[in-house]
């Protein structure tokens, strides 16, 4: 048991031993102590019995429980533990960052080390803290560890990298992304920064590093596609609408996914695994394997459509990344689009400027009202309001061809994919 888990000894029964922490219910494994922390709507407190009932040894909170260990703050005690786990690691501790691809990137990554990561999409400090406790009870603080760190608001990479103390960062790409709590460009490449700063070694794309500070870009080395001028070149070639091929010593190896997008995703993952000691070769190999992360340019086979599930969310680079997959897909082509959130006093002016984009597709479906404001004058679209009116509407639609479900995560078409998914057949 590390030095924070014991910590909370004194409170178990005789014969017990805590493995690990959780601060979701959901997410509870026995032996592990349950952080009920105070939320927006609800509070821990609320779901402690479930927890202790999938096994879960202690409550630690800011509220009374029978089998609770009371403190002020659980939410701060639990980075705590967090920091105190981080400094048992003796392998590197990469932090990858972006406005758009670092959960791939992460993905692809963490597979050519073949080493763990944090799971899904869970990039905050208390997020990161419970896993990087969990993996040091688990004995694995002397692999690399890979972890995705996630930014709405100012300040908040700053508390990432305090906790995560990382050896290597990586930034996959600076964009318009979360503006109504970063508000501007600038300051997202401000806040992304910081990870390449507290970083010793530090990576990002070729394409983002414009947007850094002069004096940093020096230290930073920059990855992509050959011919592009990077400092680490990858001999990748992908289609707009195809999976992307990397060859390394005369041996070609076809990457998960589609898209340029995907494809630049690789060139950092081979860039960091190579300079890390392993092999180019093996670390493609590895790459191989990786399964694409649900809803982020996900295919699916319905009833002779192909569905493009983009579903996962939405801001103005990968909403054009995905244009760029369907435009160059058979035709007929269908884009259900929602609402890109969180752009801030920009967000019609961000909308409007797809209408190009959208005229170009023989269907189009807007769900929101932002994303009505796309392609004004097309003639074969269909205005909805919100997810459950698009749910509704699918029997209007024809499948056949290709179909892009896109749009930002609090729109939910992840249930428009799902309605499709039940109908069409998956496959």
């Amino acid at each position: 048991m590390s030095r924070s888990l014991r910590d909370l000894s004194s409170h178990l029964s005789s014969g017990q031993t805590l493995t690990g922490v959780a601060f979701n219910s959901m997410r509870v494994e026995p032996g592990y102590a349950f952080f009920a922390l105070p939320g927006a709507a609800t509070h821990g407190i609320h779901y402690a019995d479930e927890a202790l009932s999938q096994g879960a040894l202690l409550v630690i909170s800011d509220r009374p429980h029978p089998q609770g260990v009371l403190v002020s703050d659980p939410a701060a005690l639990l980075i705590k533990f967090g920091s105190s786990a981080r400094n048992s690691w003796s392998a590197p501790v990469i932090g990858i960052t972006g406005s758009v691809g670092k959960t791939t990137t992460k993905d692809l990554l963490a597979a050519a080390l073949s080493c763990p990561s944090s799971p899904g999409n869970r990039n905050t400090t208390l997020a990161l803290a419970a896993e990087m406790i969990n993996l040091a009870e688990a004995g694995k603080s002397t692999e690399p560890l890979v972890l995705e760190l996630g930014i709405d608001q100012i300040g908040e990479m700053a508390a990432l990298v305090e906790l995560v103390r990382p050896s290597h960062g990586l930034v996959t790409s600076i964009a318009e992304s979360h503006l109504d709590g970063l508000g501007d460009l600038a300051t997202v490449a401000r806040e992304k920064a910081k990870l390449l700063e507290a970083a010793t070694h530090s990576y990002a794309d070729v394409a983002a590093v414009d947007h850094l500070r002069p004096e940093l870009r020096t230290r930073v080395t920059t990855y992509g596609l050959k011919g592009e001028g990077a400092d680490a070149e990858a001999d990748l070639s992908a289609e707009p609408a195809g999976a992307p091929v990397l060859k390394v010593a005369g041996t070609t190896f076809r990457l998960p996914g589609v898209g340029r997008s995907v494809a630049r995703n690789a060139a950092g993952a081979l860039a960091l695994a190579t300079d890390l000691g392993v092999a180019p070769e093996l670390a493609a190999s590895r790459m191989t394997h990786v399964a694409p992360a649900a809803g982020r340019l996900q295919l699916h086979a319905i009833k002779g459509t192909t569905l493009i599930d983009d579903s996962y969310n939405s801001n103005p680079t990968s909403l054009a990344a995905a244009f760029e997959v369907l435009l160059a897909s058979p035709r007929p082509q269908t884009a259900i689009l929602g609402d890109m959130l969180e752009l801030g006093d920009r967000a019609d002016e961000l909308h409007l400027a797809f209408s190009p984009l959208a005229m170009q597709v023989n269907r189009l479906v807007t769900v929101g009202e932002r994303a009505g404001l796309i392609a004004p004058e097309h003639g074969e679209a269909l205005r909805l309001a919100d997810a459950p009116e698009a749910v509704a509407s699918l029997g209007q639609l024809r499948l056949e061809g290709t179909l892009l479900v896109k749009g930002s995560r609090g729109m939910r078409l992840d249930l428009v994919t799902e309605a499709l998914l039940r109908s069409g057949g998956r496959s």
